[in-house]
């Protein structure tokens, strides 16, 4: 009998640990990817944001275009500046974000901040002919992959243009991939080690309760497998929560892990709200929703005005606090008529559902004033803040790139008409003075105008 027990608990031992341990297996190898991907999108965000500013700062320090000038040695300047050698702007950048620049006039690395081992600034070095060409054609391109100095990096190239709207050269903004691994590391090695400690309970807890634990082992089991295909929104069996004993406690740890990686998936670490591709989701649901229900909804696009102001004049912490307290203030108008994400940059998505378009822009109207009312102290100073929205109402006609470009096309006019306004309606002739979008959806249309 003692050996008959010995084997039966060891038995339940391999039962209860084997699904363990292939589900951690399962959830790192599916996780990896989840967040290898957001990771990877936030630093091609933080990539554009950064070469964004870059292009902002050369042409405000040293306005005019780029030419080269001199016989025996060529020298490169940008309007009556030879900036061949001045470093002192994109070693500031780098200091600041950690990212690495290169202006590169035609095909070759003039100004850089990439250096070799031995601390030798990588000037005078080409470009990818594939890069080149696909930049000269006027797009900005994110590259996973390109190798400088046998390093590998994560690579953002936008093409810098003279007043006449020739191609003087390129902007680069490059990262270590080694940091982005880092970073999936960093984030995975908490769930790692959940699911270390998930297993060691499981070993305590089989031996009370070897009857009737194999039903919470399944209701975990399954959580876990719907979790690890990337379902975001399954929800925990509410028996095992209610256990009294040591499941509850793996329920309750499985489920915060579980929402954790969901935040990292879903919201912008910044604001806290919904981030982008969460926002697409969400939306695309309200539009397939069954026939029958309620479709109608509205949605905006707010941008801080003259945000770019607020960073210059009080810094990017103050930028910072800014964006939080706007977002909070979105938030809490926005609880009960429908949801609001962090678009991009300053700009804010708000998705008013089952609203009509006029019901949309009064609630927008009276959000407007609750910002403009907004005491946001950074330090002695006080920040002002207004807005501009554009809003919008869904058609069943309409696709959502539509429904967003029309948001998007009320913005840009509002911007370039004062600001500080929302804008519901468009006549025939104020559409017209809008300038055609590029085809993806949430397209800048000029930078705003400069915000």
């Amino acid at each position: 009998m003692g050996k008959k027990r010995t084997k039966f608990a060891a038995n339940i031992y391999v039962i209860s640990l084997l699904p363990l341990i292939l589900l951690a297996v399962i959830l790192l190898i599916a996780g990896y990817p989840l967040v290898q991907n957001a990771l990877v999108a936030e630093a091609e965000q933080d990539l554009q944001d950064t070469a964004v500013l870059t292009e902002s700062l050369l042409d405000t320090v040293w306005p005019g275009d780029y030419r080269l000038e001199g016989e025996e040695a060529l020298y490169l300047y940008k309007g009556d500046t030879d900036i061949t050698f001045d470093y002192a702007m994109i070693d500031a950048i780098k200091a600041k974000t950690g990212l690495d620049i290169s202006v590169i006039y035609r095909d070759t690395r003039i100004l850089t901040t990439v250096t070799d081992k031995s601390g030798v600034r990588a000037i005078a070095t080409g470009v990818a002919e594939p890069i080149l060409k696909q930049v000269q054609g006027g797009e900005s391109v994110f590259y996973h992959n390109v190798k400088i100095y046998d390093t590998e990096y994560f690579a953002y190239y936008t093409p810098l243009k003279n007043s006449d709207g020739s191609m003087a050269g390129l902007l680069a903004v490059a990262k270590p991939a080694s940091q982005v691994q880092s970073e999936i590391r960093q984030v995975l090695l908490p769930f790692f080690l959940i699911d270390l400690v998930l297993m060691f309970v499981a070993v305590f807890v089989v031996s009370g309760y070897t009857r009737h634990f194999s039903s919470a082992l399944s209701s975990l089991y399954s959580f876990l497998e719907k979790a690890a295909d990337g379902e975001s929104d399954v929800e925990m069996d509410p028996a095992v929560l209610e256990r009294h004993d040591e499941f509850s406690q793996i329920g309750t740890s499985v489920l915060n892990m579980h929402r954790s990686l969901r935040n990292v998936m879903e919201r912008d670490p910044l604001t806290q709200l919904f981030n982008r591709r969460s926002a697409d989701r969400k939306m695309k649901l309200i539009m397939n929703r069954e026939h029958g229900e309620e479709t109608d909804f509205c949605i905006s696009i707010g941008d801080i005005d003259f945000f770019k102001k607020v960073n210059d004049t009080y810094g990017h912490d103050a930028g910072d606090l800014v964006l939080k307290e706007v977002a909070n203030a979105i938030q809490e108008h926005m609880l009960s008529l429908g949801f609001t994400a962090r678009w991009g940059g300053e700009e804010f998505l708000l998705v008013f559902d089952r609203s009509k378009l006029e019901a949309a822009g009064e609630s927008l109207t009276e959000l407007l004033s609750r910002i403009r009312r907004l005491e946001i102290r950074y330090g002695e100073q006080l920040i002002p803040v207004t807005m501009t929205f554009g809003v919008s109402e869904w058609d069943p006609g309409m696709t959502l790139d539509d429904l967003i470009r029309s948001a998007d096309r009320k913005l840009y006019y509002g911007k370039e008409n004062g600001r500080n306004r929302v804008v519901v309606h468009l006549d025939p002739e104020q559409e017209e003075s809008i300038p055609e979008e590029e085809p993806e959806h949430g397209s800048r249309l000029e930078a705003r105008a400069q915000s």
